[in-house]
């Protein structure tokens, strides 16, 4: 697992205030992540040129000291430090890790199936399914993750529904959909509905096997960083479907 640390530099003049008297040339590095400071040796560096490296042991060797200093070159007295010289930075999360924590943690709904007809019952050949989720499982959804005082927020919105039928037909709907009421009769549905062309009679069962897959996107932010990833849950049921002269026979 990657690690990192997020560093303050502090210029001379800020350090100063946090010093006691007589230590003005002294330099401070804050940690962002733990709050803790680390007062280093004195005299690192003047205006124009890259802050003298820090003689405390391990600082000259860290390839962050390096990169900080190209950074600062033309700020007086800045204070480049390796990672491993702030308390407790080499096991602070980074804002990605803190991101994945978030969104393995976002409380997503397998969404609620509904049918028309009824799973219970039996469509017909040629009449039209509605399909629906629950509007319950239809809104954004949002959990943060914390180390230190750096936080992370994942918010997911569900964007789109992937119905499979279970005959080899797929319907995309953008929304819920809409759940069926009596007064709709025959009709087809407005957003979201499918027309079986054949029966289920040679299906395991005598059924169709109907999967809604609901996709979420993602979009986090925190500690100085944001991303987006994407999630899906899925729900399963069944519908026997038949022909409308069988029945009557």
């Amino acid at each position: 697992m990657l690690k990192r640390s997020v560093l303050f530099v502090l210029p001379l003049g800020i350090a100063g205030a946090l010093l006691q008297p007589g230590t003005a040339t002294a330099d401070v590095v804050c940690s962002e992540l733990t709050g803790s400071c680390t007062l280093l040796a004195e005299d690192q560096g003047s205006a124009g040129k890259p802050p003298e490296r820090s003689s405390q042991e391990g600082a000259g060797s860290a390839t962050a000291v390096s990169a900080c200093e190209e950074r600062t070159a033309d700020s007086p007295m800045e204070t480049c430090v390796a990672p491993e010289l702030i308390p407790g930075g080499e096991d602070a999360p980074s804002p990605e890790e803190l991101a994945q924590q978030a969104i393995e943690e976002l409380p997503l709904p397998a969404p609620e199936v509904g049918l028309a007809p009824k799973p219970s019952g039996m469509g017909l050949v040629g009449l039209p399914v509605w399909m629906w989720v629950s509007e319950e499982d239809w809104s954004s959804v949002s959990q943060t993750a914390s180390a230190g005082s750096v936080s992370v927020t994942a918010t997911a919105s569900p964007t789109s529904v992937i119905w499979r039928m279970g005959e080899g037909s797929t319907v995309i709907c953008e929304g819920p959909g809409t759940p069926y009421t009596p007064e709709a009769k025959a009709s087809s549905s407005p957003d979201c509905g499918h027309t079986y062309t054949r029966t289920s009679a040679d299906r395991p069962e005598q059924r169709y096997r109907i999967t809604a897959t609901v996709h979420w996107e993602i979009a986090w932010e925190g500690g100085g960083a944001s991303g987006s990833a994407d999630l899906t849950r899925t729900s399963s049921t069944s519908l026997a479907v038949g022909e409308a002269q069988s029945l009557v026979q």
